[in-house]
């Protein structure tokens, strides 16, 4: 199974020479993004210690670097990355990544910095768009919103998709390690091959900080294509009382 960084990096190839330098950034941009996700099934297996001799993924959540974080531009740096992968179109490479088209929309943030530790932080973004990336109808929108959320002081980073259906029996387990949605286990599309972390992952994160992660999924609407639904993941996280100087 190739993987996202691979991907990217095939697609390079492609590019004529004088399109390759002006691109070469974004194959730069994405390393950190693929590397943390990688990191973080890593970490959630328990099978490296990256982060520190001897961590395991518990030990590396009670010890959280907090800082305040600039939730905007990390966002962006990994939507740049995942908006220039193609996907695959039975069973080929597309040629156009706009197979799948990303949209953001941040107007709804009082700060747009959080409180949390950067590495984490970036490894349960990473993982939310990767389920929406692997899992989205082709030709379908997905959108990315961050906004606040005053009364609990937390800033929520939400992707919302055309993806395969979590079953509502699910909305609980899909969030415990090694647990894969029945409809994605029975896709069996190239970009559905997955580990059962994502969710997992994210959630710890989420938790470790003081915040959650909630799930939603409605079935197939008007205009939706047909085995699809409206999936809604939101991570919260603490908001910074004022912004960095």
């Amino acid at each position: 199974m190739r993987s996202p960084l691979g991907m990217l990096a095939a697609e390079l190839e492609r590019l004529p020479a004088s399109t390759k330098e002006q691109h070469r950034w974004l194959y730069e941009s994405g390393r950190a993004a693929v590397e943390a996700g990688r990191i973080g099934a890593d970490l959630a297996r328990g099978e490296i210690d990256k982060f520190a001799v001897g961590f395991t993924l518990y030990e590396r959540l009670q010890c959280l670097k907090k800082e305040p974080v600039d939730l905007v531009t990390l966002v962006e740096e990994l939507l740049v990355a995942f908006s220039f992968l193609g996907r695959p179109v039975s069973g080929k490479r597309a040629k156009d990544p706009a197979t799948l088209l990303w949209a953001k929309d941040f107007d709804g943030l009082a700060t747009k910095h959080v409180v949390a530790d950067r590495e984490l932080l970036k490894i349960a973004v990473f993982n939310l768009l990767d389920n929406a990336h692997k899992y989205s109808a082709e030709g379908t929108v997905v959108q990315v919103v961050c906004y606040s959320d005053r009364s609990r002081k937390l800033t929520a980073f939400e992707v919302e998709n055309v993806g395969l259906p979590i079953d509502r029996d699910e909305i609980i387990m899909v969030k415990q390690k090694d647990y894969r949605g029945r409809h994605a286990r029975q896709a069996r599309l190239e970009r559905s091959e997955g580990t059962g972390l994502g969710l997992y992952l994210a959630w710890a994160i989420a938790e470790a900080h003081g915040g959650d992660l909630t799930i939603a999924s409605q079935r197939r609407t008007s205009g939706d294509p047909e085995g699809y639904a409206r999936i809604s993941i939101t991570l919260f996280v603490p908001e910074a009382e004022e912004k960095p100087r």
